[in-house]
């Protein structure tokens, strides 16, 4: 992923600001602070951010009023922002966002959640697409986490038996197992993996070595584990 990242954290309570910031410091982004929501909606409307972390009780504005108008302001209307709060939030709220974290919020799970939501900038064919997975799993965030999960979980077995049936020149065997994975990927945004696939069944239909495209197959797989889990 890459590095050049951009973060927003608002949040009232100065401690909870230098937690987030020096955590996601940590991992190698940029972070910038806004203390209420009308500091967020200025910056907001001077700089495009990758992802907000939005707190959603704070004085005077409220974090979903603040998403609001955000999502309103041109250069960040696509910005993901997910509600930050100590407790669970209201369900007629939920919609404003894209996600939400309970507080307190392990490292582990901030990075979790970076990945998830911020496209890598420097390649041509995204690793993870979020968009593309939304999409299939009808624009529910949560929905979507789990279809990643049971294919993250399949990935090494289906993996094994496309390398054996190409050890064993089982030519339908390879197409099948292939079609899956691209179906897969497909619905859980895994875009580069599909087109290494799609590299790979080209490659089968014309009769040539197939060993450094496996290779390619399992460094794609990898790197999408590695982007979503």
């Amino acid at each position: 992923m890459s590095k050049n990242i951009n973060i927003l954290i608002v949040d009232d309570n100065h401690i909870n600001r230098q937690y987030f910031s020096m955590a996601i410091k940590k991992f190698g982004f940029e972070v910038s602070l806004a203390h209420d929501g009308f500091e967020a909606i200025e910056l907001a409307r001077a700089t495009h951010f990758d992802l907000i972390f939005m707190d959603i009780r704070m004085p005077e504005m409220g974090g979903d009023e603040a998403a609001k108008i955000i999502k309103s302001i041109h250069i960040n209307q696509d910005t993901p922002i997910l509600a930050i709060s100590a407790e669970e939030i209201p369900d007629e709220i939920q919609s404003i966002f894209n996600g939400f974290i309970l507080k307190p919020a392990s490292p582990k799970k901030l990075k979790y959640n970076i990945e998830m939501f911020c496209q890598p900038k420097n390649s041509s064919v995204a690793v993870f697409d979020r968009k593309q997975a939304l999409k299939y799993a009808y624009n529910d965030s949560e929905i979507m986490q789990k279809l990643i999960k049971m294919f993250i979980k399949d990935l090494p077995t289906q993996m094994n038996l496309l390398e054996q049936s190409l050890l064993d020149t089982n030519i339908i065997e390879s197409k099948n197992i292939i079609h899956k994975l691209r179906g897969s990927c497909k619905s859980c945004g895994a875009m580069a993996f599909d087109e290494d696939l799609k590299i790979l069944a080209k490659t089968i239909n014309k009769n040539l070595d197939v060993s450094s495209t496996i290779d390619k197959i399992r460094q794609s797989a990898s790197h999408y584990i590695k982007n979503v889990a």
